[in-house]
């Protein structure tokens, strides 16, 4: 059977779906809805303001949102085009080009010839890559579960496109690099080195055909593995506790994967997440690191935010949005201040951010203020708000703190406060004016100043003019006359 038969095939289903309505929402009486309180009033009384056709959830401002959410397509003929020709199979050509696909045949072919095994052909390698997709989705443990013949066991569309043992085989050999072309040293360094062109290749030609509008998710995505790997990590919080993290970018209506970069586990190379993404786009390097510059910003380039900024603001500076905002709807692990802070001056205003808060990640600053308004609100009546201003602290505020500290060591402290009075001095020709702090160290100075003058008479024979020393006492000033030699520079 054709594979373009296989993935061409209607089904019969419907795409365009929408939330059913349930018994209990249908049975409520008028009076039972106004009596939830505010909530519901402001949910029930702006709903109109959208079609009935296009209310999905019963709240005006998250049906708005929606509404306002879709995907711009950046190469619309280019799309409608190979949409019209080769259907499903026309638009995955436009993501793995004939030109990636011709070299990835190629090399693979050199392995399959190199190990004894018959080449691949076109059409071999493109149901290959077809089914390596399927299987994404087919949570099984073994591959061969997927061929299986065992009642309620295996998938018929798996047996019908390929023999087990040849996809195996061209599994086995599959190269997305040239064979040879990756040093050693690098292969040690990134645990994912086989794989950055082929997700290289996928990442640019995502943000090249089309762009979410409107609200987008911030979220990490997991690649199940059981490979023994320095990429894998283990989360137990997570459904599928071993594997490759990935940060990925998602539109809110679209469901389109505009972004998605992994996070760097086991990576041991001298580049940082942010540089690593500015070298697939070269077009946000100064934009981005000029942001990241900014005094009055605390984000760093080592830092993952750093990564999150690029791949967020990445939408704005493809395609800026009709509406001149962009919604970032994101968990308690990405709601921080000084990451909206940062993505909102490197969007120039265009994109805000909205989340739950985890407390911990806000910093202490932030933590009492917030802890203290959690408590409030969960005391208030329902449908209560507050609203907290973020403190913006100064960048550096650690090495600040430790400098006041080394300083205030120098200080003698004693149970006695003493005014200090800085020593001022002040010329004007010949005649000095010298203000002391105590009347008895007016002595020393004084004889300090002869002695000065009389090494000056001792040396050269010049003219000499009056001098008056003016002496703070207490409340008076007392007049005391000696000798200064004029300058012969001096007017």
């Amino acid at each position: 059977m054709d594979i373009a038969v296989l993935l061409n095939a209607d089904d019969g289903a419907d795409t365009d779906w929408c939330f059913e309505v349930s018994d209990t929402e249908e049975g409520e009486p008028n009076g039972t809805e106004g009596a939830e309180g505010d909530d519901v009033f402001n949910s029930e009384s702006t709903a109109g303001a959208l079609p009935p056709g296009e209310r999905r959830t019963g709240n005006a401002y998250v049906d708005g949102i929606i509404h306002d959410s879709g995907l711009h397509i950046i190469r619309e003929g280019q799309v409608k085009a190979a949409y019209e020709e080769r259907g499903e199979l026309g638009l995955f050509s436009l993501f793995f080009t004939r030109e990636f696909r011709d070299s990835l045949h190629r090399w693979t072919n050199e392995m399959l010839k190199e190990k004894g095994k018959p080449e691949a052909t076109v059409c071999e390698l493109d149901a290959y890559i077809g089914l390596e997709i399927a299987m994404s989705f087919n949570p099984v443990t073994e591959i061969k579960e997927l061929w299986s013949q065992k009642m309620f066991m295996g998938q018929s569309d798996f047996v019908a496109t390929m023999a087990r043992s040849r996809f195996e085989h061209i599994r086995a050999r599959f190269q997305v690099h040239a064979p040879g072309s990756v040093p050693v040293e690098r292969r040690e360094q990134d645990p994912l080195w086989h794989s950055r062109r082929l997700m290289s290749q996928i990442q640019e030609k995502f943000a090249a055909i089309a762009v979410p509008v409107g609200a987008v998710s911030l979220d990490e995505n997991t690649v199940r593995t059981k490979a023994r790997s320095s990429a894998r990590t283990f989360m137990p919080s997570k459904p599928d506790k071993y594997g490759v993290r990935f940060y990925s970018v998602v539109g809110w209506e679209s469901l389109y994967a505009y972004s998605v970069w992994d996070n760097g586990s086991g990576n041991r190379t001298q580049t940082t997440p942010a540089d690593r993404y500015v070298d697939v786009f070269p077009a946000l390097r100064s934009a981005l690191f000029r942001t990241l510059d900014r005094d009055d910003v605390c984000i760093k380039r080592k830092d993952a935010s750093a990564l999150w900024i690029a791949m967020c603001g990445h939408l704005t500076k493809t395609y800026p949005a009709p509406t001149q905002h962009r919604l970032l709807v994101c968990d308690n692990f990405y709601t921080r201040h000084n990451l909206a802070k940062t993505l909102t001056t490197f969007t120039d205003g265009e994109m805000k951010l909205l989340g739950t808060v985890r407390i911990g990640l806000q910093g202490k600053w932030m933590a009492e203020r917030l802890e203290a308004s959690k408590a409030r609100i969960d005391n208030a009546e329902r449908g209560s708000w507050e609203l907290i201003a973020a403190l913006d602290v100064p960048v550096d505020w650690e090495k600040l703190q430790e400098k006041h500290k080394r300083a205030q060591k120098k200080f003698q402290h004693t149970g006695r406060r003493r005014t200090f009075r800085q020593q001022r001095q002040l010329r004007t020709r010949a005649t000095s004016f010298f203000a002391t702090r105590k009347p008895w160290s007016s002595t020393p100075t004084i004889w300090q100043v002869l002695l000065r003058r009389m090494y000056c008479l001792g040396i050269l024979k010049r003219q000499f003019s009056y001098v008056v020393v003016l002496l703070r006492y207490g409340g008076g000033l007392e007049t005391r006359s000696c000798t200064e030699k004029r300058s012969r520079y001096r007017p």
